[in-house]
């Protein structure tokens, strides 16, 4: 069990120190490569893709919780809508 906290928690520096050094290579060299209005237009598509996400997200915590407590005891329901969502995100 000690290992597997150590050996994740490896994995988990190693993913923070490439999230912090990885930008400092890549964001030069795709500025360069596509220059300064197209890089605008690929943050400007991001922003607005971004609020669509925000607005999509906004309702579906409350949603899912409601539908959850109204079905309790219905097992096959909760089977049927987990292999669903299951589909959806694949």
């Amino acid at each position: 069990m000690n290992s597997k906290v150590f050996l994740n928690y490896l994995y988990n520096l190693s993913y923070e120190i490439l999230s912090l050094v990885l930008p400092i290579f890549s964001v030069p060299y795709v500025s360069r490569v596509l220059g300064a209005y197209q890089l605008g237009k690929y943050y400007y598509v991001t922003a607005v893709v971004t609020y669509f996400g925000i607005f999509a997200v906004l309702g579906t915590v409350d949603y899912g919780q409601r539908e959850i407590a109204k079905r309790q005891d219905d097992i096959l329901y909760k089977i049927k809508t987990t292999l669903k969502s299951k589909k959806l995100s694949i």
